[in-house]
C-alpha cells in the first residue's frame, strides 16, 4: 500500500515536471521567434539606420557628414559613394518583435577577405547581445561565402566595441594608430 502510494505521488511529481519543462521549451521557442535577423529593406528600415548614424556618427564613420552620403550607401548598398560599388554590402537588420534594434553591414573585400564595415544597436538596445548576434551572423554568412578572414576598424576608445570584438568573438589587433584599432578574424570551415 505504502509503496504504491509513493509511485502515484512520483509520477505526479515526473508530470508536473515534465510540464514545467515543456512550459519553459515553448518560452524559450517563443522568445527565440520574435527576435530574427532580416534583410534591410529601404522603405521599412532606412530611418532607424539614419537615426543610429546621426547618434553615433563619431563610432560608425572616419568622415565628415558632408563627406560620405549614407543614403546613398543604403539606398544602393554600395561600400562607398561611388557607382561601381553598388550591389557589394549586405545589410541585415536585427528585429525583436518586429521593432528595430540594431544593423550590420558587411561585404567581401576580395575572394578571401570579409570586411565588417557597420555595426550599430539603438541605445535602448544595449547590452542584450543583439550587436554580438549580428557580428555572429555576418561571420558567418561571410565564412559560407568561402572567407578565410574577417577584418574590421573601430575606434581606439570604443572599448564596449573592443571587448567584444576581442573577448567574445575572437578577433586579433592587427595594428593601431591614433585613430583606429585594425582587427582580423581567421575564419575556420
Amino acid at each position: 500500500m505504502i509503496l504504491r502510494a509513493r509511485l502515484k505521488r512520483h509520477h505526479r511529481m515526473t508530470i508536473v515536471f515534465g510540464c514545467i519543462l515543456a512550459a519553459i521549451g515553448v518560452w524559450l521557442w517563443i522568445a527565440r521567434s520574435t527576435q530574427i535577423i532580416v534583410d534591410f529593406d529601404y522603405a521599412r528600415d532606412a530611418q532607424e539606420v539614419h537615426a543610429l548614424f546621426r547618434q553615433n556618427w563619431y563610432w560608425l564613420v572616419a568622415a565628415t557628414p558632408e563627406q560620405y552620403d549614407v543614403d546613398f550607401i543604403l539606398r544602393y548598398r554600395a561600400r562607398k559613394h561611388a557607382f561601381d560599388s553598388i550591389g557589394a554590402i549586405t545589410l541585415k537588420v536585427l528585429r525583436e518583435q518586429n521593432a528595430f534594434k540594431g544593423f550590420v553591414a558587411y561585404y567581401k573585400k576580395n575572394p578571401q577577405t570579409g570586411f565588417i564595415l557597420f555595426l550599430s544597436v539603438k541605445d535602448t538596445a544595449r547590452r542584450k547581445g543583439y550587436g554580438e548576434q549580428l557580428a555572429r551572423h555576418a561571420i558567418k554568412d561571410l565564412s559560407s561565402q568561402g572567407m578565410t578572414t574577417i577584418e574590421l576598424v573601430t575606434r581606439p576608445s570604443n572599448e564596449r566595441a573592443l571587448n567584444l570584438y576581442r573577448n567574445k568573438l575572437g578577433f586579433k589587433e592587427i595594428r593601431r594608430d591614433q585613430d583606429f584599432v585594425y582587427l582580423t578574424l581567421p575564419v575556420e570551415h
